[in-house]
């Protein structure tokens, strides 16, 4: 019976997170260069039951249930949307727009959706500075172009180059930042994608999909909880006849 209290529960908890997860994805499903996430679940480690009467004799092998292995993101692109706005940028292929984040910390990101501030630097739109291969990239007031390969210019005159970050094969960070930055993995290969100037990367999320799995997780909190409703309903009525007896 326990067996099956920790299976309940477990189911339980898991299909929470998932309708947390599957409500963040809607939530940021208008979100430029927003990358989905997912829910990676695993069963408890297995454990083998033996018979101890008499002989040991082996009976088979049983779990507690299920649990949340791990959150991953999903970091394939997302349609390309033309805006006809000349601080909207979008990476065709691989790698990552490095930014200085709001905190002052490197950062990467997909958005972008930027705009120059009352000091003519090209920031973010959480706040963050754009960085170029110079470092912050100041376009004063002019008009702002940039080429396939990132190269930077205001009013005709070359300011910089975009600093343009491409994972290597076993790059480590990602982890996602407030504001639609991600934590800067570690380069290691050369950008051989190309910029979109008047064009955003929208989000990769399938709100269609998302709400789907809204649904079934939600059918699946209700059929666990009313299990363990069951199961507790069953202990009572055991632990009631019992002490009758």
């Amino acid at each position: 019976m326990n067996n099956a209290i920790y299976a309940a529960t477990t189911g339980m908890i898991n299909q929470a997170r998932t309708l947390d997860v599957a409500a963040s994805n809607i939530a940021n499903a208008e979100t430029a260069g927003y990358k989905r996430d997912q829910l990676i679940t695993s069963s408890f480690s297995e454990r083998l039951v033996n018979r101890l009467e008499g002989q040991a004799t082996e009976i088979g092998a049983h779990t507690h249930g299920a649990i949340v292995g791990e959150l991953v993101t999903d970091y394939t692109q997302g349609r390309l949307e033309s805006t006809a706005r000349a601080l909207d940028f979008a990476i065709l292929g691989e790698g990552y727009f490095s930014v200085e984040g709001p905190d002052g910390e490197n950062a990467v990101t997909r958005d972008g959706h930027f705009e120059v501030d009352a000091e003519g630097f090209l920031r973010t739109a959480s706040g963050g500075y754009v960085l170029g291969e110079g470092g912050r990239i100041e376009v004063g007031l002019g008009r702002v172009t940039v080429d396939q390969l990132g190269q930077v210019t205001s009013d005709g005159q070359e300011v910089d180059r975009l600093a343009i970050i491409v994972p290597g094969e076993e790059a480590a960070g990602y982890a996602k930042r407030a504001g639609n930055i991600l934590e800067p993995p570690d380069g290691g290969n050369a950008f051989t994608g190309r910029i979109a100037q008047g064009q955003l990367e929208r989000s990769n999320v399938d709100s269609i999909h998302e709400m789907s799995q809204m649904m079934a997780a939600s059918r699946a909190f209700q059929s666990c909880a009313q299990a363990l409703k069951a199961i507790d309903q069953i202990n009572q009525k055991s632990v009631n006849e019992i002490g009758r007896v």
